[in-house]
C-alpha cells in the first residue's frame, strides 16, 4: 500500500505560488503529444478548434452523464441529478443523428444507474467528488482530476472512481491504465488517503432494436481494479519521460507529425493543416481560439 501526503502549510492539491515556472502538463495534453505532437501543439498551444465540429455532441454526452453523477454523489437527489443531466444536454439534443445521445437515453441511464446501485457498499464524502489536483512530479507540475474518492465496505484505504461512456464496449483497458494510475498518485496527494485502486463505471449506448425498450439499450457494468506501488513507480518513470519530450518540443518549438494518426479515430481535425505543409495563414476560417487551461478552472471554481 502506498500513500502521498500533501505538503504542510498549502492548501491540497494546488501549485505552490513559488515555482510559477514549472511546465504544467495534464494527461489529455500528454495522451494527445504521444499519439501525434503536431496535433498537440495546434490543439494544446495554439488552441485551435475546427469552427464546423459537427461531432462535439458525442463528448458532450459523456459531460452531461458526468454531470449528473457529480450532483447525485453531492447530494443523493434524483431529481437534482436528472436536472444536472438536463441543464448541460440540453444544447445538444437533437443533433445525434444515429439517436443514440439523446436526453431520454441520458435520463433513462442515470435512473437505471440509480436502481443498480441503491445499496452500494461505496461510501462517498460529498466533498471527495469532482476533485482537482495540481502536484509535483519531479520538475514537472501534474494536473488532473477524479470523479470521486470512495471508501468500499470496510476495507483498508480508498478508491478513485471514473465513468466513462461510450458506444462501443470493452474500448478501455483498466489495467495497465496511464490516465488511472496518474489520477489515484493525484488523489492520495489531495487528500492524504491511501488509495487502493480504481472504480470504473462503464456506460454503454447502443440504438436499439424497433420496439426495443430504451432501458435494454443501456450496459452499465462496474469493473474494480487495485492498483500497486510498482505500477505508480512506472508511471512516473513514463510520465517524466513524456513531459520530457513535451518540454524538448516547446523549448524547440519542433513538432514532428505522426502520419499513422491521421484516420486513427476518425479523420484528424487538423488534417487540412498538414496537407498545406503545415501554413497557418488561413486558420482563422476553419478554427477558432478555444484556450485548454482546465488548471484556471480548477482556480476559478
Amino acid at each position: 500500500m502506498w500513500s502521498v501526503s500533501a505538503v504542510p502549510g498549502e492548501r491540497r492539491g494546488e501549485m505552490s505560488e513559488s515555482q510559477p515556472d514549472k511546465l504544467r502538463v495534464d494527461n489529455s495534453t500528454l495522451q494527445c503529444f504521444k499519439d501525434c505532437p503536431k496535433k498537440c501543439y495546434l490543439r494544446y498551444r495554439r488552441h485551435l478548434v475546427p469552427k464546423d465540429d459537427t461531432n462535439r455532441f458525442k463528448p458532450e454526452f459523456g459531460s452531461a452523464i458526468h454531470k449528473g453523477m457529480e450532483v447525485w454523489y453531492k447530494t443523493k437527489d434524483a431529481e437534482k441529478m436528472d436536472k444536472a443531466f438536463i441543464d448541460y444536454w440540453a444544447k445538444y439534443d437533437g443533433q445525434d443523428t444515429a439517436n443514440i445521445r439523446t436526453m431520454e437515453r441520458g435520463l433513462v441511464t442515470l435512473q437505471k444507474y440509480r436502481t443498480m446501485f441503491l445499496d452500494e457498499p461505496m461510501t462517498v464524502d460529498p466533498e471527495m467528488v469532482e476533485i482537482k489536483f495540481d502536484i509535483d512530479v519531479g520538475p514537472f507540475m501534474f494536473h488532473g482530476g477524479v470523479d470521486l474518492i470512495a471508501k468500499w465496505l470496510d476495507w483498508e484505504g480508498a478508491y478513485i472512481c471514473d465513468h466513462k461512456t461510450s458506444t462501443r464496449k470493452n474500448s478501455v483497458c483498466v489495467r495497465p491504465n496511464a490516465q488511472i494510475e496518474g489520477y489515484s498518485y493525484g488523489a492520495a496527494a489531495i487528500s492524504g488517503l491511501k488509495i487502493k485502486g480504481a472504480i470504473f463505471n462503464f456506460f454503454t449506448f447502443r440504438k436499439g432494436r424497433t420496439k426495443e425498450k430504451i432501458e435494454n439499450t443501456i450496459d452499465i457494468n462496474r469493473q474494480m481494479v487495485d492498483i500497486s506501488e510498482e505500477s505508480i513507480e512506472q508511471w512516473k518513470k513514463d510520465f517524466l519521460y513524456w513531459a520530457h519530450q513535451l518540454q524538448h518540443s516547446e523549448e524547440s518549438n519542433t513538432w514532428p507529425r505522426n502520419t499513422g494518426m491521421c484516420f486513427t479515430y476518425g479523420r484528424c481535425p487538423y488534417l487540412s493543416i498538414c496537407e498545406m505543409g503545415g501554413s497557418l495563414k488561413n486558420v482563422d476560417a476553419m478554427y477558432n481560439i478555444t484556450p485548454w487551461e482546465p488548471w484556471k478552472e480548477h482556480k476559478d471554481a
